[in-house]
């Protein structure tokens, strides 16, 4: 079973041995700590499996790490405590926040909580933007509530109550929210939005940062890496808040960690093809060698290493 706080490698199967005997940081890659359990059997000791503690080590980097070890990998366990929420926002124009009647003399607000294809503000060395259809599968089973200022005490709409409907359009993530008939909330939120004094509206969502297709790294022309969200998995809340702003992106920083390690170990995959293709091309008889046709199955070989 998958171990809560590290990575496992496992080597030899452990019921081969009487006892075992741990090591921390025995061993070290790239300057970080691998444990290893050793296994003994009639005073004999080898290498049963690694250890990866999480903390320093990715689930990608040390599953490359087995593999050169020749063993079974297994990721650490995700636990509840560790889904953690990231938030993103838009400022009140972007958000397009509007607070009316409805026909019926009910107070609603409407408005975006994300934008499809906008590229946000500089993240901490790196930019994101949310691709068309990331919340498409997430709405399908999604409970959103809808808060002032992300505040759990202040709730101002719920889908599963009918008072919140969120929805994906051509341009993002829309909403509407029936807000409570309340003197409290007129004066906290209503009359705030209509003198734009409330900046922004903001969503919470969590998506796991070492799994395939939930989101794609590349670089803009100045080489700053951007991150494109495809798929949200859990859509939590949306907010009207006072301060817009990016202040939760560990979980995109870990993504973007295992994608430059990713392309690091892409380029020593391509060398020793390239290497491999020069040396050929230079033992070729000049009077047969066809270089366009050569050129061509060389490009299809290398188009396979990037998908």
């Amino acid at each position: 079973m998958p171990y809560p706080q590290e990575h496992a490698c496992r080597i030899n199967n452990p019921d081969k041995y009487d006892k075992f005997n741990r090591k921390n940081c025995d061993q070290k890659h790239d300057d970080k700590c691998i444990d290893v359990i050793y296994g003994i059997k009639d005073g004999k000791s080898e290498i049963q499996a690694l250890r990866y503690p999480k903390d320093i080590w990715t689930a990608s980097a040390a599953r490359s790490h087995c593999k050169t070890r020749d063993g079974t990998f297994e990721a650490a366990a995700e636990s509840s405590q560790e889904k953690q929420i990231d938030r993103r926002a838009l400022n009140f124009e972007e958000a397009e926040i509007r607070a009316m009647e409805n026909d019926a003399g009910q107070m609603k607000i409407t408005g975006y909580f994300a934008l499809f294809n906008k590229l946000s503000v500089n993240l901490g060395g790196f930019r994101e933007k949310i691709a068309p259809g990331a919340f498409k599968e997430s709405l399908k089973n999604s409970d959103v509530v809808d808060l002032f200022n992300h505040d759990p005490n202040f709730i101002l709409g719920r889908e599963s109550a009918g008072t919140l409907r969120v929805w994906e359009d051509q341009k993002g993530l829309a909403y509407e929210v029936d807000i409570p008939d309340t003197q409290l909330i007129k004066d906290l939120v209503i009359s705030p939005i209509k003198r734009k004094e409330l900046k922004g509206n903001s969503f919470g969502f969590f998506m796991p940062w070492d799994k395939e297709g939930y989101d794609e790294w590349g670089k803009d022309e100045d080489g700053l890496p951007i991150r494109t969200i495809r798929k949200i998995e859990e859509l939590i809340d949306g907010s009207q808040v006072t301060f817009p702003a990016y202040p939760q992106t560990n979980l995109a920083l870990r993504s973007k960690q295992r994608w430059e390690e990713g392309q690091k170990g892409l380029g020593e995959n391509v060398k020793p093809l390239l290497s491999s293709k020069l040396n050929e091309a230079g033992t070729q008889d000049p009077k047969t060698y066809d270089p366009i046709k050569k050129r061509q199955e060389w490009l299809n070989e290398f188009r396979s290493f990037f998908g």
